[in-house]
């Protein structure tokens, strides 16, 4: 095997050589050369690796060149260089600066290895089907979130029409003295109300009812409060619709400048 077949790559001041495959797996790092760059003491890692169940089924023997010539070392595939770091424990290293990089291995080693050869840095196939796993996913939840935006703006507007037609137009309905919320609000010319608008609307009119006894609160088949239609106008005489207003202004955005009312005198 000559030096041609070989790649070496820098990594945290360290020159980790590795043999490149078709794949993680049949990629060989030299073991090594990663073993020194942390600090750590070959032999033992290397008897550490020829003694571990998972490892051992996976390690290669590779004439690996150096200034020397080719000698064979213990290497590893890269799917597996993750696992073997995970062996090591930080907190058994006595010393910090090598505590240091064994955590940095650790963190970036085998990722490093992974994107210089097979990520987007080599432009390989990994990282083209997964660039568009990644677009057809974004395109994917770009379509839908319209397609929800279009299903609520629809139901706005059949929900709009209904109340016009019906609640306005058919004179049974007209005829009724008591109201929902909803008809108070549309009548107002709110045509776009925010989530609970309605259940506003509903609760300040019944705390405006409360406690008077010519008001009576009754409920429609769908359980919605109806208002006396006397209540309604004498609440929105009294400025009851204001609060509400100010509410939907702020959810649009809109500043709201209101004046004190002068005090009637005494």
């Amino acid at each position: 095997m000559t030096n041609k077949s070989l790649t070496t790559v820098d990594f945290h001041g360290a020159t980790l050589t590795v043999l490149r495959g078709a794949s993680p797996a049949d990629t060989l790092v030299a073991m090594k050369p990663v073993v020194e760059g942390m600090g750590l003491n070959w032999e033992k890692q290397r008897i550490k690796i020829r003694n571990h169940p998972v490892l051992v089924p996976t390690l290669r023997v590779v004439p690996f060149g150096s200034s020397g010539g080719e000698q064979d070392s213990i290497a590893l595939p890269l799917n597996r260089l993750n696992f073997w770091l995970a062996t090591i424990h930080p907190n058994r290293v006595p010393d910090p600066e090598t505590r240091a990089r064994v955590i940095a291995y650790q963190t970036e080693c085998a990722d490093a290895l992974f994107d210089h050869f097979f990520g987007k840095a080599m432009g390989g196939p990994i990282d083209r089907q997964t660039n568009g796993i990644a677009k057809s996913t974004i395109h994917k939840v770009t379509m839908l979130e319209q397609t929800i935006g279009d299903m609520s703006a629809r139901v706005d507007q059949m929900m709009e029409a209904f109340n016009t037609m019906v609640v306005a137009s058919d004179p049974r309905v007209a005829a009724v003295v008591a109201i929902p919320a909803l008809q108070v609000a549309i009548e107002q010319g709110v045509k776009k109300r925010p989530r609970g608008f309605a259940l506003r609307v509903s609760n300040a009119l019944l705390r405006y009812c409360e406690g008077r006894r010519e008001f009576v609160i009754h409920h429609d088949i769908y359980d919605r409060r109806l208002f006396p239609r006397a209540a309604v106008n004498e609440w929105l005489a009294r400025g009851g619709w204001g609060p509400i207003k100010d509410s939907l202004d702020q959810k649009r955005g809109q500043g709201v400048l209101r004046f004190p009312r002068p005090h009637a005198a005494e």
